[in-house]
């Protein structure tokens, strides 16, 4: 049963191949990310405050935060991203060379100028610029509740890879930028440009953040 199984899905995808060739089609190859996650480090972890309930009643209640890299033509950047979980709209943002706490205070210090108050859950994974001290003392001061990912569970985090997805699929494209500045503009325009104030969501109800 098992050989038959194998033996149809490789006709299968002869047949795709074969149909694809006919029309002219050429499959697309996933562009290369770099991961950006440091757990390996001694700081304090917060609890699992949002326990994959990815939903918020109201603004300002629940942010969700990540980093990822950009590959360029003149090398690695990187993107570090807030998102308000009942609006799903970027509320902070950072990009810079480097992957470090002082990146990811620039998304948060952002997100602040948009509307969350005293007692807001801030959920991100591991990640040692999020455990840092600094890092740690800018949200508590803030008046946000620390929550991340537990060890090794990439699903506690999933609103975050989602949109990171729809980032690279949807902003940056196919095509390696040439340059970082380049990148950067792909990026701000798509954020601000598109995401926030075009993109119709299925969770928002066909609506925009």
């Amino acid at each position: 049963m098992h050989q038959l199984r194998r033996q149809g899905r490789r006709v299968g995808r002869k047949r795709v191949a074969r149909l694809m060739r006919e029309q002219g089609l050429v499959a697309r190859n996933r562009r290369r990310f770099k991961m950006t996650t440091n757990s390996a480090h001694d700081e304090p972890i917060a609890p699992n405050l949002v326990a994959r309930e990815f939903t918020a009643q109201q603004p300002g209640e629940v942010m969700v935060g990540d980093m990822m890299a950009i590959e360029t033509s003149e090398g690695w950047f990187y993107l570090a991203v807030l998102v308000d979980l009942c609006t799903r709209m970027f509320v902070g943002w950072a990009m810079n060379k480097t992957s470090d706490t002082a990146l990811v205070s620039s998304a948060f210090r952002m997100a602040m100028r948009r509307g969350f108050h005293r007692g807001f859950i801030h959920h991100t994974d591991r990640g040692c610029a999020y455990a840092a001290k600094d890092y740690r003392d800018l949200v508590e001061a803030a008046g946000g509740l620390r929550s991340m990912s537990r060890k090794a569970n990439g699903y506690d985090n999933a609103m975050a890879d989602s949109i990171f997805r729809t980032i690279k699929e949807e902003g940056i494209g196919q095509t390696v930028p040439e340059t970082i500045a380049c990148a950067r503009e792909l990026v701000f325009s798509f954020l601000e440009g598109v995401y926030n104030a075009k993109r119709r969501h299925a969770t928002l109800g066909c609506r925009t953040p």
